[in-house]
């Protein structure tokens, strides 16, 4: 599988489909239209963003940081963070399964 070719960017909004699940971890493909944005939330577990085109502004505890292709982030469980694409943006997203 070619994850960037799973990912579809829409013309506004945003795009998400699950790419791979296994072992409580999933993989997950999102599209962002220029100017969408993930309003600040946390995950229950760890997640790692890989931006594999585009360029976005993450903000990880109100501290915004521009991130573009190829920049990956570790955002610990519980942290909360937002996403806003500045530009189109195809991003993966891992969530990691949390400890038991």
């Amino acid at each position: 599988m070619n994850p960037a070719a799973e990912i579809v960017i829409p013309e506004t909004g945003m795009s998400k489909k699950l790419l791979v699940q296994a072992n409580g971890a999933r993989v997950m493909g999102f599209g962002f239209a220029a100017g969408h944005a993930l309003k600040e939330h946390t995950a229950p577990g760890d997640v790692i963003l890989y931006f594999v085109d585009g360029e976005a502004e993450v903000t990880l505890s109100g501290s915004p940081q521009v991130v573009g292709s190829g920049s990956m982030l570790h955002i610990p469980a519980r942290l909360p963070h937002s996403v806003r694409a500045v530009t189109p943006v195809k991003m993966l997203l891992t969530l990691l399964p949390t400890a038991a």
